[in-house]
């Protein structure tokens, strides 16, 4: 049963009737088709029900919702969703939606291709050092995380990606810091951050004229496209299609 008009219900009160309005912030965002994010949808969306009590058959009551109209026209169309099978329908939301595309969104070559480009350019200031990171950790982290690549290959990418006479510095400092490193197996990422930001500390009295030649600090590694699949100049243009039909169902 709903709480009474102008209280506040209790966790354990919660029900369907309670359920927080739609584009409201403790409402999951409403999904327009967008392969990003139907994922984290349908994972807030399950939170959310939980939280007001809602059973697994409750949530085919209400899930439309908290999509656009042309998403909750697609659901209505979905045999499991008038068989009210979540676990089928969850599967089937994630393949219409081309969930695969986050799961591929990177690969090994990838990452070797980031390498390759970046251990050729310059490193002169900490600020660089860090587009580096952000650059790395976005292809790298990611492979790594969904355990494309192991540990070592990961911090050997990681080190080989830094050009050589900024190898060479950090390699200096570590063993000066550490002697007994060993030299046999890659280097930790922590220690070699930390070396880092040791050799281009900018309080240095000499850090200005270093920082005076640097480029922009703008990641150029978001405007770089590592991926030679054919498969991604489609889904570049699928994922327009929907950002704009997305779009347009919000406007309605």
């Amino acid at each position: 049963m709903s709480a009474a008009a102008g209280t506040t219900p209790s966790v354990l009160t919660r029900s369907k009737e309670d359920l927080p309005h739609p584009n409201s912030k403790k409402a999951p965002k409403t999904f327009t088709g967008r392969h990003t994010e139907v994922d984290s949808f349908l994972t807030e969306f399950v939170e959310m029900t939980n939280l007001y009590n809602v059973p697994t058959l409750g949530r085919f009551d209400v899930i439309t919702r908290y999509v656009s109209r042309s998403v909750a026209e697609v659901m209505e169309g979905l045999p499991e969703y008038h068989a009210k099978n979540w676990i089928d329908f969850v599967t089937q939301m994630k393949d219409l939606y081309n969930h695969v595309k986050v799961e591929k969104r990177y690969s090994a070559h990838d990452l070797d291709t980031f390498v390759a480009d970046k251990t050729h350019k310059f490193i002169q200031n900490l600020s660089k050092f860090r587009k580096y990171q952000r650059g790395f950790f976005r292809i790298g982290g990611w492979l790594l995380q969904h355990q494309k690549i192991t540990e070592d290959q990961f911090r050997k990418a990681f080190w080989m990606g830094l050009p050589l006479h900024v190898r060479n510095r950090l390699e200096n400092r570590m063993l000066q810091v550490t002697p007994t490193l060993s030299v046999s197996k890659p280097f930790p990422i922590d220690l070699v951050i930390k070396a880092a930001e040791h050799i281009y500390d900018p309080s240095r009295f000499d850090r200005e004229k270093e920082e005076a030649v640097s480029d922009d600090d703008s990641d150029d590694t978001d405007k770089v496209d590592y991926s030679d699949s054919e498969e991604e100049e489609e889904y570049a243009s699928s994922e327009e299609e929907e950002e704009d039909q997305g779009t347009q169902d919000e406007g309605d």
